[in-house]
């Protein structure tokens, strides 16, 4: 039974996406306090580690925080030595991230906590029936992303379309003023 007692709730699938998320999220915490790292920084090595060379932008983005939140993370974390920055090839201003030596075992304990955190969960779940959620879940996530990339490409050109509009008028007014010289 849920916390407030709502049946409904054990059987409504957002509900048990986000309670399972968090109870996941609150036993791995727990677990992983002993690596010095915080949940934001296991966060960011775990995408740095599957994204080598990934730059600080688009990790800010995939974290869903803000750039300069991130540079603090990954200042502590480099003076910890495991997260290494380097210069991006393609663009002066920007660094490229890389997990460490030093940064490799900590990943892999980090990885060994989640192994058994989801045993704990699915512990009992027949391996064949934990392949088909996963598949699932992975087609859901899948179909959420390019439902959220349509629509930001939808707005891209909805707010160029505007842009040329709200522009429009004043062109062709410096136009007529050009031309009347």
């Amino acid at each position: 039974m849920t916390v407030d007692g709502s049946a409904e709730c054990e059987r409504n699938l957002g509900f048990l996406v986000c309670d399972i998320s968090r109870l996941v999220r609150r036993m791995f915490n727990s677990r992983a306090r002993n690596t010095g790292l915080t949940q934001p920084q296991w966060q960011a090595l775990f995408m740095i580690s599957h994204n080598p060379g990934l730059n600080q932008v688009t990790l800010a983005d995939l974290l869903e925080i803000h750039p300069i939140t991130l540079t603090q993370q990954l200042d502590r974390m480099q003076a910890a030595g495991w997260v290494e920055r380097r210069p991006d090839p393609n663009d002066r201003r920007a660094t490229c991230l890389f997990v460490t030596a030093k940064g490799r075992p900590v990943l892999e304990k980090l990885r060994a906590i989640g192994t058994d955190v989801l045993d704990v969960g699915f512990g009992e779940v027949d391996p064949k029936l934990r392949e088909k959620m996963v598949d699932a879940l992975v087609l859901v996530r899948n179909r959420f992303v390019a439902a959220e990339t349509a629509k930001r490409s939808s707005d891209k050109k909805r707010s160029a379309k505007r842009a040329v509009a709200a522009a429009g008028p004043r062109r062709a007014k410096a136009a007529g003023r050009r031309s009347s010289r």
